[in-house]
C-alpha cells in the first residue's frame, strides 16, 4: 500500500504508531523477565521470549506495509496481554507483573485505534456481493467544482469514518491530489473536497482503493458532512438488519 506522508501531521501521527509499538514490545518483553526473576517460569522463559520476538519481527513488517494481517497479530497479541494481566492478578498475585500487562493492553489499543481509518485500513466489504446489502454511495469525481468540461468519473464511496474515507475509482490519480466528490442524497445534493492520502491496489477489475481525508471549507460543509454520516450509518444498520431478516427466512423455509 502506498501512503503519503509530505503531510507532516500523518507523518507524526504514523511515527508515534510506530513508537507505540516498540513500548508495548518493550513491555512484553519486561512481562517475561519479570516472570523469570519472580521463579514464575523457569527456562521456558528464554523460549517463550525468542517466540517473542520473532512474533514482533513480523509484527513491525505488518504495519510498516499496512497489511490487513495487522488485525490478527493486535487481536493474538491483546489476548495474550489479556492472559497475562489475568495470571498476575489472579494466580501470580503480583502488582507490578498485572499492571505491566495492563499498560500493554493500553498501549496496543491506542495504536488499533489510530489505525482504525479508511486512510490506513479502508473497510472494503469484499464478503458482500449482493449491492441490495452494501451500503455504497455512487459518487462523481472531478478536479474542479467547475466540471462541466471535465470528463466524467464515476466511483463509490465505500467507507467514512473520522473525518476520512474510502473511494474506489478506476481511474489512476497521484496520492497528493486533491478531487471533488458529488454526491446525491434524500435531502441534497452534495459535493465534498478530499485529499488523496493512500492508495491500495486491490484485485484486478476491482478498482483502485484510495483513502482520502475530506478538507472542510466552512461550517456548513462540516455540518452536512456530519449529518450525511450519521444518515449512511443508519441506513448501513437498516440493510444488516434486513440482511439477517432474509437469511432467517431461508433458514426457515429450509427446515
Amino acid at each position: 500500500m502506498k501512503i503519503d506522508f509530505s503531510s507532516l501531521k500523518l507523518k507524526r501521527e504514523f511515527d508515534r504508531i510506530k513508537l507505540l509499538n516498540w513500548i508495548h514490545c518493550f513491555l512484553a518483553c519486561m512481562g517475561l523477565f519479570l516472570e523469570m526473576a519472580h521463579g514464575f517460569i523457569g527456562g521456558n522463559g528464554i523460549f517463550k521470549l525468542i517466540i517473542l520476538l520473532f512474533v514482533y519481527r513480523l509484527y513491525f513488517r505488518v504495519i510498516h506495509n499496512l497489511y490487513y494481517s495487522y488485525w490478527t497479530f493486535s487481536v493474538c497479541l491483546m489476548l495474550y496481554f489479556g492472559f497475562g494481566f489475568f495470571q498476575g492478578v489472579f494466580i501470580f498475585k503480583t502488582s507490578i507483573l498485572s499492571y505491566n500487562y495492563l499498560l500493554s493492553m493500553l498501549f496496543l489499543f491506542v495504536e488499533m485505534y489510530t489505525l482504525s481509518s479508511p486512510i490506513y485500513y479502508p473497510m472494503v466489504k469484499w464478503w458482500i456481493y449482493d449491492f441490495r446489502y452494501r451500503n455504497d454511495v455512487k459518487i462523481i469525481v472531478h478536479h474542479s467544482l467547475d466540471h462541466r468540461k471535465e470528463k466524467k468519473i464515476n466511483g463509490r464511496l465505500t467507507d467514512v469514518r473520522r473525518g476520512a474515507g474510502c473511494i474506489t475509482l478506476f481511474e489512476n490519480y497521484r496520492i497528493g491530489d486533491f478531487l471533488f466528490i458529488l454526491l446525491s442524497t434524500d435531502y441534497r445534493d452534495l459535493d465534498f473536497k478530499v485529499e488523496l492520502i493512500s492508495k491500495r491496489e486491490t484485485l484486478m477489475g476491482r478498482g483502485i482503493t484510495y483513502g482520502v481525508k475530506f478538507a472542510f471549507r466552512s461550517s456548513e460543509e462540516k455540518e452536512a458532512f456530519n449529518r450525511f454520516v450519521y444518515n449512511w450509518q443508519e441506513e448501513d444498520l437498516q440493510k444488516r438488519r434486513s440482511r439477517f431478516k432474509v437469511v432467517k427466512k431461508e433458514d426457515d423455509k429450509a427446515k
